[in-house]
Order: C-alpha cells, then structure tokens, then sequence
C-alpha cells in the first residue's frame, strides 16, 4: 500500500458539504411503510370504537371488500390501504419527477402527505363514493339490515373523512421522510466525484482526502467496461460502500457498458441501439470512472498508462490491485483481406455499420437491372459457424427477406442470398441440437457451407479454400477472438489468441495483485480440458469470483475463491421465434428456445429501465414492420462496398 497524493492542503470551506443525493426508488420503498404506518394510526379511533361495541368501522370494511369481490373485512382494509398507497407513490414520482421535490426534509414530507391525503379524500369522497361505494353499501345493508346505521351531515362526513385522510398523508410523509434521511440519502463528494451512504463516513472522507497531510489508500483500478469489468465493479462498490480508505477507479474506451449478445438484433433493427447501451457513469457511485484507452500496463512498476479520449493525454494511474477485463478483438488470423474488406459484429460501430451496409445494399439491389449485379448486392455471406454467426445469419436472412419483400419490389426473391460458412460444424456447442439449428436455417433459406473456410475476401467476392467463389458485396466475419495489443504485451504467460494465462483464482502467475477474466483471459476447464469461452456468460460469472478475490486480497483476508463453472445450458436465436438451447440437459428448440434465449439475455440487462425498452421493442416488433431507415453515412467508414 503505498501514499497517493491529493494536492495541497485545502481549507474547509461550503466544498466540504457534500451533495445529497436520493434513491426514488428507496423512496417508494419507504412511502410504502409511511402508509402503513399512517392507515394504523388513522384507523385507530375508529377500530377501538369497533371493538368497544359499534360496527360502523365493520361496515365500511365490508363494504371495501365487497368491491373487489370478497367478503372478509381484512381484504377490504388491505384494498383501501393499498389504494391510498398507490395513489401516493405516483404522486410522490410525479412531484420527483417533474418538480425534482424529494423527501430529504420534514416541511417536504409534512407538504407531501396533506397534499397526497387531499388526492385521496377527493377520489374517495366525491366520484368513488358516489359511483361505487354508495351501492356497495346499500347492497350490504339488503342483505343484513342490522349494518345500517344513520347517514352524518355531509359537511360532517367529509370534515370526518378530511382529518383521517391528513392523518394517514402526515403520518406517511413524515416516516418516509425519516427513512430518507436515515436510510435513503448518498453523499456525494464534489471533489472526487464519489458517494458514500452514511454521512460519519463521507466526514471521515474529507477529513483524509481533503485535510492536511497525504493519505494512504488502497487502489483498486478496472480496466474495461463489459459484462466483466461492469460486474467486478458494481461488487465491489458493494463490498467497500463505507471504506474510505479504499478507491476504486474503472477506465474504459466507450463510456458505456454494452449488451453484446444483442447486437444482431440491434444491426437488424429490433432493438434501438440506445437501449442496449448503459453509460458507465450511472453504475459509478463509489467509483471514479475515466473515459480512456488504454496504452501500457506496467505490472513491475504497478502502474497503467492511460490517454484521455477528450485530448488525447497521457496519464500514469497506480494500482495496488488490478483488475484486467479489457475483453477482445476480431482475430482475422493474418488474413488482411479479410480485415480489409469484411465487416464485424462485436461492437455497436460494427452493428451500425452491418444494418447500414445491409440497407444500402438492399437500396442498390432494387435500382439494379442486371441481374448478377443484383444477386451480387442482395447477397450476404457471413462467416462463422458458432453463436455470433449463426445467430447474426439468421437475423439478417429475416431482415432482409422482410424488407425485400415489402419495400424493395424491384429485386427479384431469388436473387436474394444469405450464406453462412462455417470450418466445422454448425454450433458444436449444443451437440445434438446443431445438427437442427443447421435443417432448420435451411428450411428458412439460409445456405450452409460447412468445412470451408474464408481465404480471401475482396469488395465484390468472397473466395473459399474449396475453390468457392460467392459473389457478394457484403461479407460478415465472425471467425474468432484474439486479445487486445495491450494485453498480449504483458509480461506474463499467455494462452491461445494472445490472452493472458490465470490460476483457478483468476490471478496472474506470478502477480497475485492482478486478476484477468473475460475476453482476455485465458483458463483451461478443469472438467473438459478446454479454455473457457469468450461469451458473456462466463464473463458474468467470472466476475462474481474475480471480486470476491479482490475484496479479500484488499482487507487481508486471504482467502481466494476458485472458479469452476459448470455450464447450465447454451442457447442459440436461429431466427424470428426459432431458437435452440440445451439447459440443465433438456433439449429445447422453436419457440420455446426462442423465448427463453430473449427472457434470459433480457434479464442481463443492467436496469429495470434498459429491461422495460428492449420489452417494448421486441413487442412493438411483433407487429410492426423492420424500419430500413439508414442511421449514419456509410461512406464516412474505412470499409466501403
């Protein structure tokens, strides 16, 4: 551990207030409990009356339940709490939303909860009571005489209702406004751009940082910002919440964390590109993020030196630990043809560039009157037989047969291609079920050429080693993954594609301050004798082991957690509702497959946000056509038809 200098000594000043901070959604949480406690002790009276000898508080309850079909009195007291508690939640998103007022001070939560109590006086009071509790009442008494009772003023009844309601609105607005500041406030650090849950601590925090004197931290610093950079970080930011002697620092290229997997469906138009896409920044609350590249990693020196996207600065971060999550790169295996001419699907320039290549093509096709030069444009070859290709073949295949068909009636059916070559067999990973994948591909209209491979790609052709020649304008390439340059300059051992070899901790031999996982980390499975694979998957769940490991090295605990991942399934998107997948031994495929491949990437999306716009897409694309809009110039890119 060594001394980290914060810059002259700084004199407390309004700086050294922090900014506060709050969840919505802890607020929900605790309106929730501000509500109950408000409907107990707006009942109060009325239930001790009860039980003292009336049945008038009986009666509203059953009449409550006879709303929604019951005819106990705990159900119409859980529906009318329920009610009253809804209502106040929006209310109280409207007012955070729209007016930016949270629950962070008394006078907030004393004015919430009058004016959400009105809200409710006047929906019960007025319209509800009229329209639905008024005869739910008077077919109770029908049915037992002995619940009527004499009807109050209405002045009285709705003076009575007005005070019960501000009763239960105070009483929610208050406690929820306690909860808030207790449980529900972060504080932020103007300086260092980080927040801590508990004030003590953020105190503690500028006292070390900020006061007199260098203070000593433990650095944790990430590198790469996918489904395993993203995951070591969001845990440890967990674990080291309230630390402060501990920072975590995280850079990456893109300031955003990518779900890859959906990339196809991205590039064919079923999923916006925005909603596959989280700025990192929103996962940093206990970290401080750098949009950067990375140029060189030091592991004598423990040091990495970065250059700032913005002007292209050199900057030098220390490390104590290091976390290398940098994932990989398209691995062309020295063919420059292929990397010259062929297009790839790993990032979301690449899908940009993929569905604007494809629409431009399919713009070309129908201006054509030749027919080989059409069949030439309308031809697409993807190269690649495992996940990435099969499952960008097939949303290409739907999406251009789709789009054709509609839009573009000047291109013949026939001239319209998709090939798909493959070395070996098509998704060897799910064994029995390849053989499926690749009928029912064909059966759809995609063509198999298996036991090929690509030796040559040029602007209008794509050459096979069989002697193959397809002309084509548009080849896809996605044969493999290599580690970044920077990776494979380690000094350290390295396994296949240049990726740097780890134990069974994922810690670096020789470096047990470094952990690698992801694209660029190479570990043989004890149970096959085969590196783990590049997917998203294992990244996940490397992740999780990765920042066990970290946590423990950093507060000296030692123990270190292996990695031994059994796979529950695979699965594979062959199509529109075709898929195959094999989970926990049980063969799947069709719809089922289909639908269990979106439901699971679906969940590994960051946040409920992200989770609720992929929905809506995949729903609106049920039943709207593909949109062949054209986002960007692909003229502007290295790569042209």
């Amino acid at each position: 551990m060594e001394g980290t200098p914060a810059g002259a000594p700084v004199a407390h000043s309004t700086l050294d207030e922090p900014r506060v901070n709050f969840s919505l959604r802890r607020e929900v949480a605790f309106v929730v409990v501000g509500s109950l406690a408000g409907a107990v002790l707006m009942h109060a009276s009325q239930i001790y009356a009860t039980v003292i000898g009336g049945n008038d508080y009986l009666r509203t309850l059953l009449v409550m339940a006879r709303i929604i079909g019951s005819g106990e009195p705990a159900a119409g007291f859980a529906f009318h709490i329920l009610v009253a508690t809804v209502i106040g939640i929006v209310v109280g998103v409207v007012l955070y939303r729209a007016f930016g007022v949270s629950l962070s001070r008394l006078r907030n939560g004393v004015l919430y909860g009058l004016g959400v109590g009105m809200v409710v006086l006047v929906a019960f009071a007025i319209p509800v009571s009229m329209a639905v509790i008024a005869p739910a009442a008077a077919g109770l008494v029908s049915e037992d005489p002995s619940m009527a009772a004499p009807r109050p003023e209405p002045a009285v009844a709705i003076t009575d209702s007005a005070i019960s309601h501000a009763i239960w609105g105070v009483t929610a607005g208050t406690v929820a406004t306690a909860l808030t500041r207790r449980l529900g406030a972060n504080y932020r650090c103007h300086r260092c751009d980080i927040e801590f849950s508990k004030r003590p601590t953020y105190a503690e925090h500028v006292s070390r940082m900020h006061g007199s004197g260098a203070p000593l931290l433990r650095r944790i610093l990430v590198l790469g910002g996918g489904y395993a950079g993203i995951g070591v970080l969001r845990r440890l930011q967990r674990e080291f919440e309230d630390s402060v002697d501990t920072s975590i620092t995280i850079v990456s290229e893109d300031n955003f964390f990518l779900s890859t997997p959906l990339l196809a469906e991205m590039a064919t138009g079923h999923v916006e590109p925005r909603h596959i896409s989280t700025p990192i920044r929103t996962f940093c609350r206990r970290a401080r993020y750098y949009h950067a590249s990375v140029e060189s990693i030091d592991l004598d020196g423990r040091s990495v030196m970065i250059r700032r996207t913005v002007d292209g600065k050199a900057v030098e971060m220390r490390y104590d630990h290091l976390v290398l999550a940098l994932g990989g790169q398209t691995n062309y295996y020295g063919n420059s043809s292929v990397e010259e001419h062929a297009l790839t699907i790993r990032t979301l320039e690449d899908a940009l560039a993929l569905r604007n290549r494809i629409i431009t093509m399919l713009e070309g096709a129908d201006q054509e009157d030749g027919a080989a030069e059409q069949e030439s444009m309308a031809t697409f070859v993807v190269v690649g037989g495992g996940f990435s290709g099969v499952e960008t073949a097939g949303a290409i295949h739907d999406f251009v047969t789709e789009s054709a068909e509609r839009y573009y009636r000047n291109i013949e059916p026939s001239a319209v291609r998709v090939v798909l070559v493959s070395a070996g067999p098509i998704l060897p990973e799910i064994g029995e079920l390849g053989p499926y994948a690749e009928r029912a591909m064909g059966r759809r209209g995609v063509e198999i050429i298996k036991g090929a491979k690509l030796v040559e790609a040029s602007p209008h052709a794509a050459t096979l080693d069989n002697g193959k020649i397809i002309p084509c304008m548009t080849i896809v390439w996605a044969g493999g993954v290599r580690a970044s340059p920077v990776v494979a300059a380690l000094d350290a051992e390295h396994g296949a594609g240049g990726r740097v070899s780890v134990n069974e901790c994922l810690q670096v031999a020789g470096r047990p301050e470094v952990h690698a996982l992801g694209d660029c980390a190479h570990l043989v499975n004890a149970r096959t004798g085969r590196p783990y694979p590049p997917t998203a998957q294992n990244a996940i769940r490397q992740a999780a082991v990765a920042a066990h490991n970290v946590a423990s090295a950093v507060r000296g605990r030692g123990s270190q957690r292996r990695f031994d991942y059994a796979s529950a399934g695979s699965m594979a998107m062959i199509g529109r509702r075709d898929g195959v997948a094999v989970l926990f031994g049980l063969r799947l495929r069709g719809v089922l497959a289909w639908l269990l491949w979106r439901n699971y990437y679906l969940s590994r999306l960051p946040s409920a946000e992200k989770r609720l716009r992929v929905a809506i897409d995949w729903l609106v694309d049920l039943y709207v056509p593909s949109d062949v809009t054209r986002l960007g110039n692909i003229l502007d890119r290295r790569r042209r038809p």
